[in-house]
């Protein structure tokens, strides 16, 4: 089968959770396929464990078969930065250099560990920099080969969700946030550049609110940015953000895939270019 005409199976990949989504090539996919499995992450080993086990149960499955695979990493497995934009520093070399010190003086040593990688970035601007266990993405590399599956790519959850939506937020001031259980991403942004970039434990539109307030207070950049655009599937949809204008955002629904009904599978959409 050419890999043009491969389908594509998007995966959540998280603590609490692996979900697939498999859709058929097309200018309009429609998902065929898709599947669901809670995680309980074990004491004593790596976080992502739990998740890589059951993963590895499910790919052996006639409906993994013949198809690219992309992986949506939960941000409970990466750490974030904004690197901004040094004039004296133009090599890429350079500028993960500069990232793993800055990382390193923030997390300690185990920064050492991590593989980085650095978002595009014209001349001026600031520059994301996400932080994963090269542990953990070497061992993904390795089930995917074993299981005869072709990797496509593998995209921190905070990435592949605003890519969705990067368009429309191009020339805009706000928060992005994109939630999952137990945790929030945040990403200020101006002129749709990156400003800050913010993981913050919780859940729902309290917890929320509670850290948006914090950074209006000790941030001094976010103070005025009351614009906040929420991709957040498991929250209620009639939920609100007292004194902050919330854009809701939802995947459009396909046969095969509801954004009301299929929520559980909305992270691993994200993943769906």
């Amino acid at each position: 089968m050419l890999p043009l005409w491969r389908d594509r199976i998007s995966v959540e990949f998280s603590p609490h959770s692996v979900a697939w989504v498999r859709l058929a090539r097309g200018l309009h996919p429609d998902v065929v396929a898709k599947g669901q499995e809670n995680v309980l992450p074990q004491t004593g080993e790596p976080v992502w464990q739990a998740a890589l086990l059951k993963l590895k149960q499910m790919m052996p499955g006639e409906e993994w078969k013949n198809a690219e695979v992309t992986v949506v990493l939960s941000n409970h497995f990466v750490r974030y930065d904004c690197l901004s934009w040094n004039e004296a520093v133009d090599d890429e070399d350079e500028q993960l250099a500069l990232a793993r010190h800055r990382l390193t003086q923030t997390y300690g040593p185990v920064a050492q560990t991590w593989a980085l990688r650095l978002s595009p970035a014209g001349k001026g601007e600031a520059q994301l920099v996400a932080a994963v266990d090269d542990a953990l993405l070497e061992m993904l590399k390795q089930a995917m080969a074993e299981a005869g599956i072709k990797l496509h790519s593998i995209q921190p959850y905070l990435m592949a969700s605003f890519n969705r939506y990067a368009k429309s937020l191009a020339q805009g001031d706000g928060w992005f946030v994109a939630a999952e259980v137990g945790r929030f991403a945040m990403a200020l942004f101006r002129g749709g550049r990156w400003q800050r970039i913010l993981l913050r434990r919780g859940d729902g539109m309290a917890a929320l609110h509670e850290w948006l307030e914090r950074e209006n207070l000790t941030g001094g950049d976010g103070a005025s940015c009351r614009e906040v655009f929420l991709f957040a599937p498991g929250l209620p949809r009639e939920a609100v953000l007292p004194s902050y204008h919330l854009h809701r955002l939802e995947l459009p629904a396909c046969q095969g895939y509801s954004p009301i009904t299929d929520v559980q599978y909305a992270i691993a959409m994200s993943g769906v270019a």
